[in-house]
């Protein structure tokens, strides 16, 4: 039987140089397992995977090249025929903190807006720590299924949930990581000399890598819709879900050349810097500019401008006066009370501020 090119410690060592952060190393060794821990946690959380690979990764090379030679000597036999691996630390914590990673994104998928969201979120949790504590313990030579930690995680949150309460969702990851991760350990195998020779080709491995970062990237984009914030220009904290919502009616998505034009000439006007604020602006995050529109005011519209205009397209659109269209008058009258509502809350918050800072 042919056997591989022995994997080079000096490539090895480049490629965690200069693409450790992505697990390039890693995946060049066989280790695809390690290197998506790698790639979703930017270099094994935060870089300290990289640090340690610093002098791990002579024994990762040995390692790899004893498996593309498939030797199996006696002191080799030996070394991995014993029925459970040793109990390691380093491990352990990554398990860990890996299933507190995973399960806090997979709980934030769905928001939270009702008692049936909030237990399926806590479900989607325990699956999500059961993936990360999967994940890590198969890396290199040890074997777990996912049925284990699956049915621990499951049991962790269930218990924690009654003992804790569920109104603190951090704690309950962290709690279930604790319970799940250190009892997944004991269920903890060596994988067989036949399921430690990868065989499949550099595409189906890259393709398979592809596929979970894209449901990764998909989880954690859905998370931020449904639970983050962003900051407008005033300093206000607005829902990212409310932002997006605003954004495909802002001046910028909708009027795209003109904004980027006068984007452009702010900035040669009054200094690059000041792009960045129009750019905030014409994102219209909170929303304002297209309430404006829709009432048919400008920017500089007064307080009793905008009430007047409010009251007259109130009574223009009202269903008694379009009993032939109702469907576009309720529409339009929602619309209106929703750019009149928008623009009383970000008045009122900006006339707050400047008393604030007044005082």
């Amino acid at each position: 039987m042919a056997t591989k090119k022995a994997k080079s410690l000096l490539i090895s060592y480049t490629l965690l140089i200069f693409g450790g952060i992505i697990g390039l190393h890693h995946f060049y060794l066989g280790r695809d397992r390690h290197a998506f821990l790698y790639w979703s946690t930017l270099g094994g959380i935060l870089g300290l995977g990289c640090l340690r690979d610093l002098w791990r990764l002579p024994s990762y090379v040995e390692d790899a090249n004893e498996d593309n030679y498939v030797k199996v000597t006696k002191s080799n036999r030996n070394k991995h025929t014993s029925k459970r691996p040793p109990f390691t630390f380093v491990r352990l914590i990554a398990q860990v903190c890996i299933a507190c990673i995973y399960g806090l994104i997979a709980s934030l998928v769905i928001p939270n807006e009702n008692h049936i969201h909030h237990y399926i979120s806590l479900l989607l949790m325990a699956a999500g720590e059961a993936i990360g504590i999967f994940t890590v313990a198969n890396v290199g030579r040890h074997k777990l299924g996912i049925t284990t930690p699956l049915y621990l995680s499951l049991m962790a949150v269930f218990c924690n949930v009654i003992i804790f309460g569920s109104e603190n969702p951090g704690q309950i990851v962290i709690l279930t990581a604790l319970i799940a991760s250190p009892v997944a350990s004991m269920y903890t195998t060596y994988k067989s000399p036949k399921e430690l020779q990868n065989n499949r080709g550099i595409f189906r491995r890259w393709l398979i890598l592809f596929l979970a970062g894209c449901l990764y990237i998909t989880a954690i984009t859905v998370s931020t819709y449904h639970h983050g914030e962003v900051t407008s220009e005033d300093g206000e904290h607005i829902k990212v879900k409310d932002a997006v919502d605003h954004f495909f009616l802002s001046p910028f998505w909708l009027e795209f050349k003109d904004v980027l034009y006068t984007i452009y000439q702010e900035g040669k006007q009054h200094g690059w810097r000041h792009i960045w604020v129009e750019f905030n602006r014409a994102l219209d995050p909170e929303g304002e500019s297209n309430a404006l529109k829709v009432l048919g005011l400008n920017e500089h519209a007064t307080d009793s401008e905008i009430r007047r205009h409010y009251k007259k397209l109130i009574l223009k659109w009202h269903p008694d006066k379009n009993r032939d269209n109702l469907v576009e008058s309720e529409k339009k009258s929602i619309e209106i009370n929703k750019a009149y509502e928008i623009l009383s809350k970000v008045r009122n918050r900006r006339k707050l501020k400047a008393n604030v800072s007044t005082s």
